[in-house]
């Protein structure tokens, strides 16, 4: 059952599902968290089904449920949807031993209730934050002014106004990016073909060269450049040491 969720400052809403058959946590929880989507499962039998719908940016999940023990569903969790799902537990139960077990298994951090809701909310936040922060540093490279938008293959050039669109294929979205995260380093055409085209033996040295070219055209008004480097291959040069290699 999604309780509610609402727009706010971040670039978009963590999900998150909260395991919990106390209306009173549930209805705590969903006016705590309103500016995320709020799951909520009263069993361990209701939560697996959501699992099985949707990925979650966080689960709360209780140690004492109608239908089972958390820390055995926590496991599950673990060994059948995600092993690096995100978990708080949130339970009644304080014994350090199950604290400690809790933790052995991977979850992110424990609040025992009843809770204050300040440092709750403040606590789940803190552990959202960081899991965007993680999210976009694996969507997204950068170097310089140039940013690589990895999911949908985009390239982006930044400048103190604004940030301008570079229009590039989606095999020379792929080059560029391997030669820009591995800057100043020479490859040869064959091992450009090995790293970014694969398999395709139907590729000749001539498709590199040809990639190479457009790109070039491309990236050179913005102070990037692919080098030549006779005899042995590429490598990219980012605006900063196209400037010292031009002085």
């Amino acid at each position: 059952m999604t309780i509610g969720a609402c727009q706010h400052g971040y670039n978009f809403m963590s999900k998150i599902l909260l395991i919990d058959d106390s209306l009173e946590t549930q209805k705590t929880v969903s006016m705590l968290m309103s500016a995320e989507t709020l799951v909520v499962a009263s069993t361990l039998k209701e939560a697996e089904l959501e699992l099985k719908k949707a990925k979650f940016d966080l689960v709360l999940l209780d140690l004492s449920l109608p239908d089972g023990d958390g820390l055995e569903f926590l496991l599950k969790i673990k060994q059948e949807y995600a092993e690096n799902q995100s978990v708080i537990l949130l339970t009644a139960n304080d014994e350090v031993s199950r604290k400690v077990l809790g933790f052995s298994l991977g979850v992110d951090d424990y609040i025992t209730k009843p809770f204050n809701p300040a440092e709750f909310k403040a606590r789940v936040q803190a552990k959202l934050e960081r899991s965007r922060i993680t999210a976009q540093a694996s969507s997204e490279f950068v170097v310089d002014s140039l940013r690589f938008h990895i999911p949908s293959k985009r390239l982006f050039y930044s400048d103190k106004k604004q940030e301008l669109a570079i229009t590039v294929s989606s095999l020379e979205f792929r080059l560029l990016l391997f030669l820009a995260q591995n800057q100043d380093q020479i490859f040869s055409r064959d091992q450009l073909l090995d790293k970014v085209w694969g398999d395709a033996s139907e590729i000749t040295d001539r498709t590199v060269d040809t990639h190479v070219s457009a790109l070039r055209g491309k990236i050179k008004k913005y102070g990037f450049t692919i080098e030549s480097v006779y005899g042995e291959g590429y490598r990219f040069l980012s605006s900063k040491n196209t400037k010292r290699k031009a002085a």
